[in-house]
C-alpha cells in the first residue's frame, strides 16, 4: 500500500530533512533507516549461504560487507565495535538490501545515472548544508558514511527515475509507492532472504524483522569476524 511508503526512508524525501528543498524530484531518502544500515554459523538457511548476511536471487550481501559498513560508521561516530547495537546492524542491512533491489529494478528498466547527475546533486547538498564539515555531520546523524554519499545519491536518483517510468505524471508520493510495490514484488520473485542470526526479511514492508527467539544474534563482539 502507498501509505507504507511515507515511513520508508528510501521512498520518501522528508528523511532528508535539510536536503529536501534541494530537489523535489527525489522521492527517496537516505536509506537504507533514517535511505542507511545485524550480523551466524549458517545451517538450514534455505537460500542463504555460509558467510552471507542476505541473498537476493543470484546476488549476496556478505557478512564481511555488512561488518565493514557497521564498523566504519561506528568509527566515524567516535564509537567502538563493542558499542554496535542490533538496531544499527539491522538498519544497515535493511538499507543494503533495499538499495540492491532498487539497483536490480533499474537494471531491468535500463535506467542508469550519469556521473554528472551525481556530481550536480552532491554540489547542491554541499551548498545546502553550508560546507563539507556540516554535510558530513548531517550524514553521520542519519547513519550514513560521508564516503557513501554518492551511492546514496545514486539510489535516490534511480528511485526517482523508476517512479517516473512506473507512474508517469503522478505525484512523487504515488511514484514512490509504485517503486515500493515493484521492489516488494521483486523481493518475492527472487526469494530475498536474511540469515537467521540477523533477523527475517519482510518483503511486504521491505524491512529486516527481529531475530527469532531460537536464534542468537551476536552484535558488537563479532563485528569484523567472518
Amino acid at each position: 500500500m502507498v501509505t507504507r511508503v511515507v515511513y520508508h526512508p528510501i521512498f520518501h524525501p522528508l528523511v532528508f530533512g535539510v536536503f529536501v528543498k534541494i530537489s523535489r524530484r527525489l522521492v527517496s531518502g537516505i536509506a537504507l533507516s533514517g535511505i542507511v544500515l545485524t550480523v551466524a554459523s549458517l545451517t538450514g538457511c534455505g537460500a542463504n549461504q555460509a558467510g552471507a548476511a542476505a541473498t537476493l536471487g543470484d546476488q549476496r550481501i556478505t557478512e564481511n560487507e555488512l561488518n565493514t559498513q557497521v564498523e566504519s560508521l561506528l568509527r566515524a561516530q567516535g564509537l567502538t565495535s563493542g558499542e554496535a547495537t542490533a538496531e544499527l546492524v539491522s538498519t544497515t542491512l535493511d538499507r543494503m538490501i533495499t538499495s540492491n533491489l532498487v539497483d536490480q529494478l533499474a537494471e531491468r528498466q535500463g535506467i542508469s545515472i550519469s556521473q554528472g547527475e551525481l556530481d550536480n546533486v552532491r554540489l547542491q547538498y554541499l551548498a545546502q548544508a553550508g560546507g563539507q564539515q556540516q554535510l558530513d555531520a548531517l550524514l553521520l546523524q542519519q547513519g550514513v558514511l560521508p564516503s557513501e554519499l554518492d551511492s546514496v545519491i545514486e539510489t535516490n536518483l534511480l528511485v526517482s527515475e523508476l517512479g517516473a517510468a512506473l507512474a508517469p505524471d503522478a505525484t512523487p508520493d504515488v511514484q514512490g509507492g509504485a517503486v515500493f510495490i515493484a521492489a516488494s514484488e521483486l523481493s518475492v520473485e527472487i526469494d530475498a532472504q536474511v540469515a537467521p542470526r540477523f533477523g527475517t526479511w519482510d518483503a511486504e514492508n521491505l524491512t529486516v524483522g527481529p531475530v527469532t527467539d531460537d536464534v542468537s544474534a551476536p552484535v558488537g563482539a563479532e563485528l569484523g569476524q567472518e
